[in-house]
């Protein structure tokens, strides 16, 4: 929240971009509802500033705030996190399930994609499978990386960890610090 309010923060991803060459659509910037909400006005500047460049732009802790829906519909959002208080009692709470299973359904139908937050066992991981949730985050596959360790595993899937410059400060704190799973590969 801090990074996005910098006025230069744009002109940082930009030029980091620039210098390692990497591909505007793998950096995925993440806004809080609350973020949103503060800077509505202001932040349509910077959504269109990143849509331009490429970049993906997420909501995380969605369904936490008061107009969730409203950013939906004004916003260009690529992807939104639901929040992990739904996800830890999908399979005891009803009501947090329908939320879940109606949030999905929406998201498919305005063609944004969506991250579970917060999945912790096989268990609710295989039901927001059921429910279409294809993308999710939580201990059940990693645990939150240093700046350091996200380095060396992209350079062990990618085979070229100089691209992923992490010492550069404009890239430390983009760097998503829990892995994001597509469910689909898990079950392979």
């Amino acid at each position: 929240e801090r990074q996005f309010a910098h006025p230069d923060f744009l002109d940082m991803v930009f030029e980091t971009l620039t210098r390692t060459r990497l591909d505007p659509s793998l950096l995925r910037l993440e806004l809080t509802e609350s973020v949103m909400q503060a800077n509505a006005r202001g932040i349509w500047e910077s959504l269109a500033r990143m849509k331009a460049m490429g970049l993906q732009v997420q909501i995380d802790d969605f369904g936490t705030g008061f107009s969730s829906l409203h950013f939906l519909r004004q916003m260009p959002i690529d992807k939104i996190k639901i929040d992990r208080t739904f996800i830890e009692k999908i399979g005891t709470e009803a009501q947090d399930l329908e939320i879940i299973r109606a949030t999905v359904v929406l998201a498919h139908n305005l063609g944004i994609d969506i991250v579970a937050e917060g999945v912790e066992t096989e268990a609710q991981r295989a039901l927001l499978l059921e429910l279409s949730c294809l993308y999710g985050q939580g201990y059940l596959f990693d645990r939150p990386l240093t700046p350091g360790e996200v380095s060396r595993k992209l350079s062990e899937r990618c085979g070229n960890g100089e691209v992923f410059a992490m010492e550069d400060r404009a890239v430390k704190f983009m760097l998503p610090r829990i892995r994001v799973v597509d469910f689909r590969e898990e079950e392979r």
